[in-house]
């Protein structure tokens, strides 16, 4: 599993990042959870030895530890489906905003046509 981060706009600028993986798809694995120091920079990369199956799904909760006493975030969920999983259906306003959405990235330049 990589992760990618950047906390350079947070203040206390986080020390750790601690990352918890879980698959309800694995029976009998519990969660792991990594402690990834953060970069000088605020910014970085890792590869962790942590291998994700990816016709499995995954909960990644991460919280990042700043402060002196150390004091972590409150935690974000990131879900990661399998792939080829089904995208869900979008309702009618979600689909007007991502439209609207692309549209912008387009002419920014951000997305090609």
């Amino acid at each position: 599993m990589r992760v990618e981060y950047d906390v350079t706009q947070r203040e206390p600028r986080p020390h750790m990042l601690v990352v918890t993986v879980n698959s309800e798809d694995e029976a009998g694995v519990p969660p792991q959870t990594l402690n990834i120091p953060v970069h000088s920079g605020g910014h970085g990369k890792v590869t962790t030895e942590k291998v994700l199956d990816p016709l499995k799904r995954y909960d990644v909760y991460t919280s990042a530890v700043a402060g002196d006493p150390p004091v972590p975030s409150e935690s974000t969920l990131n879900e990661i489906e399998p792939f080829g999983a089904a995208k869900p259906k979008l309702t009618l306003p979600q689909r007007a905003l991502a439209a609207i959405s692309t549209a912008i990235a387009t002419i920014r330049g951000d997305r090609r046509r």
